[in-house]
């Protein structure tokens, strides 16, 4: 059948901040006043996107040893249906491509992000 799904955007937001840094892998940290829920393990989408950009750096001839930060400060809240967790894997996505000098190609980066969830795509 088929599916009609109104989007809007929200002025409430969460901030993600992106670092490179000198050791292998993405670490993630969480804070704010909608942290309870949010996922701190590969099940977060934020760190799954920063991962998915840090292995396509990988294959254009990044070293290794280098890896990412995210902080994410939280504000909407986990699970209310209101795209925070997409929305922050957008952002975690974008930052993590400016962070390591990548410029995808836009298709391939809406693929990317629609694996990862199809209202990502409508965050970008």
């Amino acid at each position: 059948h088929e599916l009609w799904t109104v989007m809007v955007a929200l002025a409430l937001c969460d901030r993600v901040v992106v670092r490179r840094v000198e050791r292998a892998g993405v670490t993630l940290r969480t804070r704010g006043p909608a942290v309870a829920g949010v996922p701190t393990d590969g099940t977060n989408l934020a760190q799954r996107a920063a991962e998915a950009v840090l292995e396509r750096a990988r294959e254009g001839g990044s070293p290794p040893e280098v890896g990412l930060e995210l902080e994410l400060e939280k504000h909407v809240p986990a699970e209310a249906g209101l795209g925070g967790g997409s929305s922050d894997a957008v952002a975690a996505w974008l930052g993590a491509e400016r962070v390591l000098g990548l410029a995808l190609d836009a298709n391939e980066r809406r693929l990317a992000l629609a694996r990862l969830g199809s209202d990502c795509v409508f965050f970008a």
